[in-house]
């Protein structure tokens, strides 16, 4: 039965038939609450919102059915079988009536979700600032252990999500992301960070490119200030972390070892996200007695063969062992003739007692090749 309603509105069926009055809903809706649905419609140039709240639009007469099942009847015909049986409600059919009145729901909240990603690993410590459109800021926000923000109680519409700052060694992705939140719903968005460069600085002896361990570089922004001083390890290697993507370095060698020469030329380089850059350098011996041990039947460097150096009047120089290569190398050896003896070598090997002896003169390099037969 429609309520009283203000001049500009009335009741219709789904199908446009308007009810003026008490009115029968199809008996296919046997449900009591999925029942002939009808609808409150405001006639052309009525304001739909001067309807108002808490006005009764309808009132809704019926009869409802409750309680359990109070006894069965079932009918035997010669087994203990039941054949046939009926039900009968404890309850009959009561009367009763609702009245349905308009009501303003208060808008349903959004939720979002930002979600700070390497790969397949979330990074906590990541901070975000969320702002609406119009640039009011919502507040700033970090990440979690799991990785992640959950922002509740938002409005539905579009903001902006924007990372202010990233965790130890990963870039700052400060690219303003757009995300759209519907109400009642969660909205989710996943950003990922690149891993700051990576500087890699190789110093090697200029003939036999093996690593040099101990020479001191300088590493400092091109044009801004000095980042540190590191020395190479025992692979001739240093690794710098930390450094800042598209930005340009400059890297000078301000130490080495005696019996090498400083290279006092610097090499610029830029460095990429999520890429290791290498920087090598070359140091020239001074006076360098370079010594290699071959495998006479298959020409690959022996290691570990020791050799001795002495002038030409038997005093000794040193010794050396063959590296991973079956190289050795001597620095800053004094000119003249100086002869050079293996005199271990490692199982497997003939020891060569034969010796060698050239000039140094003091400017070129001197190579002296062993072979081992095996």
């Amino acid at each position: 039965t429609p309520g009283s309603l203000p001049e500009g509105f009335h009741l219709e069926k789904l199908d446009g038939t308007e009810i003026k009055s008490a009115t029968t809903m199809q008996s296919q809706y046997v449900n009591a609450w999925l029942g002939e649905p009808f609808r409150l419609v405001a006639e052309s140039g009525t304001d739909p919102n001067s309807f108002g709240e808490e006005k009764t639009v309808a009132t809704i007469n019926g009869k409802l059915q409750t309680g359990g099942l109070k006894y069965g009847i079932a009918e035997y015909s010669g087994s203990t079988k039941v054949q046939n049986y009926a039900l009968v409600p404890e309850n009959g059919l009561q009367a009763v009536s609702a009245d349905v009145k308009l009501r303003e729901e208060e808008p349903q909240s959004a939720s979002l979700i930002i979600r700070k990603a390497d790969g397949s690993k979330n990074l906590a410590g990541a901070q975000f600032k969320v702002s609406k459109t119009d640039g009011q800021v919502v507040g700033e926000y970090t990440t979690d252990e799991s990785g992640i923000i959950f922002i509740p109680n938002l409005e539905a519409g579009t903001y902006d999500v924007q990372e202010i700052s990233a965790p130890p060694q990963y870039v700052v992705d400060s690219t303003v992301h757009r995300v759209t939140l519907e109400a009642g719903k969660i909205g989710e968005i996943t950003l990922r960070n690149s891993i700051k460069p990576t500087l890699r600085i190789v110093k090697v002896d200029s003939v036999t490119k093996g690593p040099i361990e101990g020479v001191t570089f300088e590493v400092r922004v091109t044009d801004g200030g000095k980042i540190g001083d590191y020395v190479t390890d025992e692979n001739g290697e240093i690794f710098v972390t930390g450094l800042q993507a598209g930005v340009n370095y400059t890297i000078r060698e301000i130490a080495t070892l005696p019996g090498y020469v400083l290279d006092e030329t610097p090499k610029q380089i830029t460095l990429e996200a999520n890429k290791v850059t290498t920087v090598q350098f070359e140091n020239k011996a001074k006076s360098p007695v370079y010594i290699l041990k071959l495998d006479a039947k298959t020409g690959k460097g022996v290691p570990g063969v020791r050799f001795r150096v002495t002038r030409a009047d038997g005093s000794l120089i040193g010794e050396v062992v063959t590296d991973s290569t079956g190289r050795a190398t001597l620095t800053s050896v004094p000119s003249g003739y100086i002869t050079v003896t293996e005199i271990a070598v490692p199982d497997g090997y003939v020891l060569d007692p034969t010796p060698q002896t050239k000039l140094v003169d003091g400017e070129n390099p001197v190579e002296f090749i062993f072979e081992n037969e095996p």
